[in-house]
């Protein structure tokens, strides 16, 4: 590990629910022998490159704790963009209809609800086993009583009905990129990579199929790669999506694009 003294301390503090600071001050406690053991564990995972995330089973996005483990990608504060744009359209409308495509851990969904007191929304996943963990995230939440989940394939399933927001950080990796350390082995590959020969076929297929769940007041929310926001536009334009706005992450690169009918 490039900062090991820094991955160990995160790792104490994830086990025993100590803060950074006791840490620095050696103001902690003495561990167990059980806690021993299972720091040790979590340290030879670790080394191998599995998330913290995943050794701790939970993650914070948008002022939330959300579970999370192998079947879900971790949600990341790049994301956040997506719900403060949702939120921002939202406001000030009674009982919005959001649907989240691709939802893995429920976090877009989950957020907006959570902080918009009448909407209710939709999560849907191909995949049932992600499904279980949006669902235990909503329960969680208390939000059990205004999320669902459903499995599908972007919209395949789904009676057509119009919303009022649709969210989705689809796969947009492309195989070969560069990515961070332990990504790639340890998170869900079909949540990251795009198809050998089509980087915009998530794009595609959402947009293809959106127009039947939106209305002239509708708006969808799409996470992209770095530096891919004007491809994505284009596609989007092609397809009879303007683009409505552009929205930027805490490092300040185009994350997301929001396009109407």
């Amino acid at each position: 590990m490039e900062e090991p003294k820094e991955e160990a301390r995160g790792l104490y503090c994830g086990l025993t629910g100590c803060s950074q600071a006791d840490v620095v001050r050696g103001d902690m406690g003495v561990p167990s022998s059980s806690e021993w053991a299972k720091l040790l564990s979590w340290a030879e995972r670790r080394a191998q490159g599995e998330p913290l995330a995943y050794l701790e089973g939970k993650v914070g996005f948008y002022g939330l704790e959300f579970k999370v483990d192998s079947r879900v990608l971790i949600p990341r504060p790049d994301s956040e963009c997506l719900v403060e744009a949702g939120l921002a359209f939202l406001q000030g409308k009674d009982s919005p209809a959001v649907l989240d495509l691709g939802t893995g851990s429920g976090c877009l969904l989950l957020a907006i609800l959570a902080n918009h007191e009448t909407a209710r929304g939709i999560g849907i996943d191909k995949d049932p086993e992600t499904l279980q963990v949006a669902e235990d995230n909503a329960n969680r939440l208390g939000l059990h009583g205004r999320a669902s989940f459903k499995a599908g394939d972007w919209f395949d399933g789904l009676a057509a009905r119009t919303f009022d927001l649709i969210l989705s950080n689809p796969p947009y990796v492309v195989p070969g990129e560069e990515m961070g350390p332990g990504v790639k082995e340890h998170e869900p590959a079909a949540a990251l990579f795009t198809p050998p020969d089509s980087a915009l076929d998530s794009y595609q297929k959402i947009l293809e199929g959106a127009g039947a769940f939106m209305g002239p007041e509708s708006l969808l929310i799409l996470e992209v790669g770095a530096g891919r926001v004007e491809e994505v536009s284009r596609c989007a334009e092609e397809l009879g999506f303007p683009t409505a706005g552009i929205h930027f992450d805490l490092s300040g690169i185009a994350r997301a694009l929001s396009v109407r009918l």
